[in-house]
C-alpha cells in the first residue's frame, strides 16, 4: 500500500465478560441475537474451597492468608527466621495498609535455637564442673588445661560435620550434648596422670611422654569400644533409623576429636605449662584438705576391697545379690512398673486442633462448626494466637494445605499458647479433648507435634482380609472394644462414612430406540455438571478461563459454587435432542445413590481397615494394645481374617528390635577389639559385664524419677555401655602391666590397680553425672537420656570397682600372654 509493505493484524480478541455477552449468536428477523440474550455471563471467582482466619490476643478472628518459608538445602534457619522476621517488621505500613497484621505462627527456628542454647550453657556449665573439681583434687593448672578440651572437641566437630554436608538441627544438637558427659573422659585421665607422674618429680616433657605410653592404649580403646556401640545404631530400619542416622556419626565425630585433644594437644599444652613438684611446694592447707578425703577414700576402698578378694562367701553372695538385682530390674518393664512410651509428650507451644464433620459437608456448614470451636478458644487466656483453616486438615502442624471441594467437611486449627503460662500443653490438650467431645455431629482431635518422627496414631490395629463389608464390621466391634479400654480416645476407623454418590446407568435398549449414544450422554452430564472451557480471556497478563455450562439454578446468586448447587433431579430432567424430539435424560437412565468410599487401604494385595486412637495423657499406647488383645478372643474372626498392629506398639517393637541387635553386634566388636588389646578371652568379658549389669541403675532410676523406658532413655543406655566400659578397660590394663612389669601377685596386682585407678575413675564419674543432671532436672526433653546415664553410671561405677576386680580373682588367667 502506497509503495510499502504493512503486516496485517486481525483484532478478533475478547478482553471483558461484557463483550462475550454481547457478541452476536444469529440474527432471526432482522434481530440479532447475542449470547447475553439466552445465558447468563458471569464474571466470577471460582472458590479456593478454603477459608483461613487468624486471631491475635484473643482479637475477632479476621480474614488472612497463610503463607510458609522453606529454607533451602544448606541454608541456616536462624538467619532466614531473623531475615523474615526483619522483612516482616520492615514492611508494615509500606507493602501492606497499618491494618493489616502479620503474625509468626509456627517457627521451627526457636526449637533449634532452645537446643542450641542448652548445648551452649551444659557445656558452659561442664567446664566450670571441670575446674572445680580437678582445682580441688590437682591444682588451678590442671584446671585450666583439661577444660579446652570442650571447646577445641566441639570446634574440631562442627569442621568435619560442615565438610560432610551436616547442618545444625535437634538431632545434631541431640548427639552433642550427649557426648558432652563423654568427651571430657579422656581429658580428665591424662591430665591426672599427668600431674601423679608430676608430683613423682618427672619434668613436664617426660610427665607427659610417660602418661601418653601408660594412657594411650586403654584410652584408644575405650573411645573404639563407645564407637562400636553406636555406628551399627546405623543399621535400625524404617523411619525411626532415618530419624537417628545422625546420632552414630556426630557422636563417632566427636569422641574421635576428643582422644585427639586429649593425647595431642592436652599433653603438649601439658608439658608448657604444668611444673614439676618441688619438696615443700605444695599448699598445706590444701594438702589437709583434699589429700587426707584421698587417701582415706583409698584406705577405706582398699579395706572394703580387701575383704572380698580374701573371702569366697562373700564373693559368692556378691555375685548372686548382683544376678538378682539384674533379673529383678529385667522384669520391671515386663510387668508395666517401667512405662515403656518411645516419644513421651513434652511440653510445648503450638498444638492443632482437627475437625471433621461428615463426607459431604458444605464449606458454610463446615464453617459454622468452626465457629463454634473459635468462641471457645477466644475465652481462653493462655493462648497468644490461633489460625483457623476451614476446608483443610492440620497436616502434621502446618497451617497452609491445599484445598478442594472433597475437603469442605473439614478444618483445623493451630493454636500458640503463651509462654508464660503454668499449665504444660498436654494437660491443656486433654482438657479440650473433654471439651469438644460433642460439636453437633463432627469428630474433633487435639493433638500436639510428637518429639519424633511422625509415627501416625499412637495405637493402630490393621484387620486384613477380602470383603470390604466385612472388614468393616470386625472393625466396629474392634471400636467398641477400643472405647472401653481405659486411656484410648479418638478412636476411629480408616473408612470414612459419606453421604454416598448417585450412579447413573443407561439403558442401552431405550437409548438405541431414541438413537441417543452414551457418549452422547456423557457429553451432556459433562457440560451439565462441570462445563467445558472454550476459550481464554487476557487481562493485565493473566490467563482467565471461559468455562460453558448449563445454568441449571438460575434463582441461584453469589459464587460460582453456590451457582453449581444443583438437584439430581434437575440433572435428570435435562432433554436431549433425538430424531423423535427433545427426549429427557430420565426416560432412558436408572439413579442409584450408592456407597462413597473415599478411601480403600490396601497391604501386600490385601484389603484392610485400620481402627486408630491416640492416647491420654499418663497412659502408654503398649498399655492399651496389651488390654485389647486380652479382649481380642470376643471378636469373630471368619477364616481368612487377620489382625496386625501398627502404630506405636509396632514401632517400638521393631525399633527396640533393631536396636538390641545393634547394640549386640558393638558389644561383639568390643569383644573383638578386647581380645585383641588384652590377649585374652576371658578378660574381655570381665570388662563386658558391667554393661548389662549397669541396667541394674537405669531402670530402678526411671521409675524412681517418673520417666519411662523411650527412645532418649535407650540412647543413654548406650552411651552409658561406652562409659562404663572404659572404666573397666583403664582397671585391668593396670592389673595387667602390675603382673607383667612389676611380678606382682593377682591380688597385689589387683588392689594397687583398683587404688591407683580410683582417683581417676571417680572424677570422670564425677564430671559426667555432674555435666549431666542440671540438664536432665531442668529440661524435660532431655530428662530420660540423662537420668538413665546418671543412674547407671553411678551404680555401674560402683559395680566396676568390686565386680570387675572379683571376676578377675576368680576366673583370670593364672599365667598372663606377653605377646613374645
Amino acid at each position: 500500500t502506497a509503495g510499502s509493505v504493512y503486516s496485517v493484524k486481525f483484532a478478533g480478541e475478547i478482553f471483558t465478560a461484557e463483550e462475550i455477552s454481547g457478541t452476536p449468536i444469529t440474527a432471526i428477523d432482522g434481530t440479532i441475537v447475542t449470547v447475553g440474550d439466552v445465558s447468563r455471563v458471569i464474571d466470577g471467582a471460582v472458590d479456593t474451597g478454603t477459608l483461613a482466619r487468624l486471631s491475635i490476643a484473643g482479637s475477632t478472628p479476621a480474614p488472612s492468608i497463610s503463607l510458609q518459608v522453606y529454607k533451602v538445602s544448606g541454608g541456616n534457619i536462624l538467619d532466614l527466621a531473623d531475615a523474615v522476621t526483619t522483612h516482616i517488621g520492615d514492611a508494615t505500613g509500606e507493602l501492606y495498609p497499618d491494618n493489616v497484621h502479620v503474625e509468626i505462627v509456627t517457627s521451627d527456628a526457636e526449637l533449634i535455637r532452645t537446643d542450641l542454647n542448652n548445648l551452649l550453657k551444659n557445656g558452659a556449665e561442664t567446664i566450670l564442673i571441670i575446674v572445680l573439681l580437678l582445682l580441688i583434687f590437682l591444682g588451678w593448672r590442671e584446671a585450666l588445661l583439661a577444660s579446652v578440651a570442650v571447646p577445641l572437641t566441639f570446634l574440631m566437630t562442627f569442621i568435619v560435620l560442615g565438610q560432610l554436608g551436616y547442618t545444625i538441627n535437634f538431632l545434631t544438637l541431640f548427639s552433642l550434648i550427649l557426648a558432652l558427659g563423654i568427651l571430657v573422659d579422656g581429658a580428665i585421665v591424662v591430665t591426672e596422670g599427668m600431674h601423679g607422674y608430676l608430683q613423682k618429680g618427672y619434668a613436664p616433657k617426660d610427665a607427659a611422654i610417660a602418661t601418653i605410653r601408660e594412657f594411650q592404649a586403654p584410652l584408644i580403646s575405650g573411645t573404639l569400644t563407645t564407637i562400636f556401640v553406636f555406628l551399627p545404631m546405623m543399621m535400625t530400619s524404617g523411619i525411626i533409623g532415618k530419624f537417628i542416622k545422625s546420632i552414630p556419626v556426630t557422636v563417632t565425630i566427636v569422641l574421635i576429636s576428643s582422644i585427639i585433644v586429649a593425647l595431642g594437644v592436652i599433653t603438649t599444652l601439658g608439658s608448657r605449662f604444668l611444673k614439676t613438684a618441688l619438696a615443700g611446694d605444695v599448699d598445706a592447707k590444701k594438702q589437709r584438705f583434699t589429700d587426707r578425703f584421698i587417701m582415706r577414700s583409698y584406705t577405706f576402698y582398699d579395706r572394703v576391697l580387701k575383704g572380698f578378694l580374701n573371702n569366697s562367701r562373700r564373693r559368692t553372695r556378691f555375685f548372686v545379690i548382683m544376678i538378682g538385682l539384674f533379673i529383678a530390674s529385667m522384669l520391671l518393664p515386663t510387668f508395666g512398673i517401667l512405662k515403656v512410651n518411645m516419644f513421651p509428650a513434652e511440653d510445648a507451644d503450638v498444638f492443632t486442633i482437627d475437625l471433621e464433620a461428615p463426607i459431604g459437608t458444605p464449606l458454610h456448614e463446615t464453617d459454622l462448626l468452626a465457629k463454634e470451636v473459635e468462641d471457645t478458644l477466644l475465652e481462653d487466656q493462655r493462648i497468644a494466637s490461633f489460625v483457623t483453616n476451614v476446608g483443610t486438615g492440620s497436616n502434621g502442624g502446618s497451617v497452609t494445605s491445599g484445598g478442594g471441594t472433597t475437603n469442605q467437611h473439614l478444618a483445623s486449627f493451630t493454636i500458640n499458647l503463651k509462654k508464660d503460662r503454668t499449665e504444660s500443653s498436654v494437660h491443656i490438650i486433654d482438657a479440650y479433648q473433654n471439651v469438644f467431645q460433642n460439636v453437633d455431629g463432627a469428630t474433633v482431635t487435639v493433638a500436639q507435634q510428637a518429639s519424633g518422627p511422625d509415627q501416625g496414631a499412637p495405637v493402630n490395629i490393621q484387620i486384613h482380609g477380602e470383603d470390604l463389608n466385612t472388614l468393616e464390621s470386625i472393625a466396629s466391634d474392634v471400636r467398641h472394644v477400643l472405647e472401653t479400654i481405659p486411656g484410648a480416645r479418638n478412636v476411629a476407623l480408616s473408612t470414612k462414612e459419606s453421604n454416598g454418590e448417585f450412579v447413573l446407568s443407561i439403558d442401552r435398549s431405550k437409548a438405541q430406540f431414541y438413537g441417543v449414544s452414551t457418549a452422547e450422554v456423557a457429553s451432556l452430564l459433562r457440560n451439565a455438571v462441570t462445563g467445558n472451557t472454550v476459550t481464554v480471556l487476557k487481562q493485565n497478563g493473566t490467563d482467565i478461563d471461559v468455562v460453558v455450562k448449563y445454568d441449571l439454578s438460575p434463582a441461584m446468586k453469589g459464587s460460582l459454587s453456590q451457582i453449581d448447587t444443583v438437584d439430581i433431579d434437575e440433572i435428570t430432567s435435562l432433554t436431549l435432542t433425538t430424531p423423535r424430539g427433545e427426549i429427557p435424560l430420565a426416560s432412558f437412565l436408572y439413579t442409584d445413590l450408592g456407597v462413597s468410599r473415599p478411601v480403600i487401604n490396601h497391604e501386600d494385595g490385601d484389603r484392610l481397615v485400620m481402627v486408630t486412637s491416640l492416647v491420654e495423657d499418663g497412659y502408654q499406647a503398649q498399655q492399651i494394645v496389651s488390654a485389647f488383645q486380652k479382649q481380642a478372643d470376643q471378636i469373630f474372626l471368619p477364616p481368612g481374617y487377620t489382625f496386625s498392629y501398627g502404630g506405636e506398639s509396632e514401632s517400638i517393637n521393631k525399633s527396640f528390635s533393631d536396636m538390641f541387635r545393634a547394640m549386640f553386634l558393638g558389644m561383639f566388636m568390643i569383644a573383638g577389639l578386647l581380645v585383641w588389646q588384652f590377649r585374652s578371652y576371658r578378660q574381655p568379658f570381665f570388662v563386658m559385664s558391667s554393661i548389662p549389669l549397669s541396667l541394674i541403675g537405669v531402670f530402678p532410676g526411671l521409675v524412681l524419677v517418673g520417666q519411662p523406658l523411650s527412645f532418649p532413655a535407650f540412647i543413654g543406655v548406650v552411651a552409658l555401655a561406652g562409659i562404663v566400659v572404659n572404666n573397666a578397660i583403664i582397671l585391668i590394663d593396670r592389673i595387667n602391666e602390675n603382673r607383667l612389669s612389676n611380678g606382682m601377685s593377682i591380688d597385689d596386682a589387683i588392689r594397687e590397680a583398683a587404688t591407683s585407678r580410683l582417683q581417676p575413675i571417680l572424677l570422670t564419674t564425677m564430671t559426667t553425672v555432674a555435666g549431666i543432671l542440671p540438664l536432665a532436672i531442668t529440661n524435660p526433653s532431655w530428662g530420660p537420656l540423662g537420668y538413665s546415664i546418671v543412674f547407671g553410671l553411678l551404680f555401674s561405677t560402683a559395680l566396676t570397682l568390686f565386680m570387675v576386680p572379683l571376676l578377675y580373682q576368680r576366673f583370670g588367667e593364672k599365667e598372663l600372654d606377653t605377646g613374645k
